[in-house]
């Protein structure tokens, strides 16, 4: 009789409001773990304090007493970093700022306070924010010097400063004067901005307007150099996500380095019987390769040039292989 409890204990079903509380619970501990990491200067004295009340048989003066001189050090260090720390200051002392120049690079000169402060310089790109670069940039007792390309007629760049958490930032724009031969002219004969399509794949099609151009279009964090015949140029942008698709068009002067882009907006628009149709073909691929990877396994089991152990190994792989594909011997 108790040996039937038992074995109803062992076998009974965790309810599914049990299952997600015991996913809850372990999703809270980590939470709390990562924020105990992050904000180890709060965590680690409130664990003290905890363990002085909770622990220790002092006193409860003792333990008051105790309790305030270790919330006097974060309250003082934060105090510190508020009033005593400085923000960083930077200066840029050469050029001026919206100088104007017809050189292809410029030496950019400066002071930053404190002198231990990190340094490093946005790039803004052509194509906008989400394709410029950042490079840190050497201080030495407080001064800095940066050459920088200036591949725009005009060209933005940021200065950011970091001191002890507390940050600052400083820009200048310089204007490169061009001639005809330095600027680069393109003109986009297709899609439309704002076109929508219900096609992940779209040709961007367009001509040239100047020499010694090379066109690159940029979706994303991928790029495509365009194929160029006769002044025209097309490129085949594939992987469009669904919504609202910002792609880049962007013209080099191979000779002058100027570079100039333009936008384009393309919508993509997936119909819910389409979405069908994709996942019933993603589907239809993986049980295809479920299915050729089956009957290779067959096909090496069949030839039988492996020891036991291996031919055991194979039959397991094709059981489970049956299994996922429901495969009916």
């Amino acid at each position: 009789m108790q040996n039937n409890k038992n074995k109803d204990k062992t076998t009974q079903v965790e309810s599914p409001f049990e299952i997600w509380k015991s996913i809850f619970k372990w999703i809270g501990i980590i939470i709390l773990v990562i924020f105990s990491i992050y904000y180890f200067y709060i965590t680690i004295p409130a664990i003290i304090i905890w363990l002085i009340w909770k622990k220790t048989k002092l006193t409860k003066k003792n333990k008051s007493i105790i309790t305030a001189l270790i919330l006097l050090v974060p309250i003082t260090i934060f105090f510190y970093w508020v009033f005593l720390v400085p923000n960083p200051v930077i200066i840029i002392s050469e050029p001026e700022n919206n100088f104007n120049t017809v050189e292809k690079k410029m030496e950019l000169k400066g002071t930053i306070t404190p002198a231990d402060s990190e340094l490093k310089i946005v790039i803004e790109n052509v194509c906008g924010g989400d394709y410029s670069e950042e490079h840190p940039v050497e201080v030495t007792n407080g001064n800095f010097t940066y050459t920088v390309d200036l591949l725009q007629e005009k060209n933005n760049f940021i200065f950011e400063a970091t001191n002890f958490g507390k940050i600052s930032e400083t820009s200048i724009l310089i204007n490169r004067t061009l001639t005809e031969q330095d600027k680069v002219n393109f003109t986009i004969n297709s899609p439309e901005s704002g076109l929508t399509v219900e096609n992940s794949k779209i040709e961007i099609k367009g001509t040239m307007l100047s020499e010694n151009t090379k066109i690159q279009i940029y979706n994303g964090f991928l790029d495509y150099k365009a194929d160029i015949i006769d002044n025209n140029f097309s490129v085949s942008v594939p992987y469009l996500r669904e919504g609202k698709n910002i792609i880049c068009v962007k013209g080099i002067n191979t000779e002058s380095g100027i570079e100039k882009s333009e936008n384009i907006i393309v919508n993509l628009y997936i119909s819910p019987e389409k979405k069908i149709q994709i996942e019933a073909e993603r589907k239809s691929r993986e049980e295809q390769q479920k299915e050729d990877e089956l009957n290779k396994k067959l096909e090496e089991y069949r030839q039988g040039k492996y020891d036991y152990e291996k031919k055991q190994q194979i039959l397991e792989d094709i059981e489970e292989l049956k299994r996922e594909i429901n495969y009916q011997n």
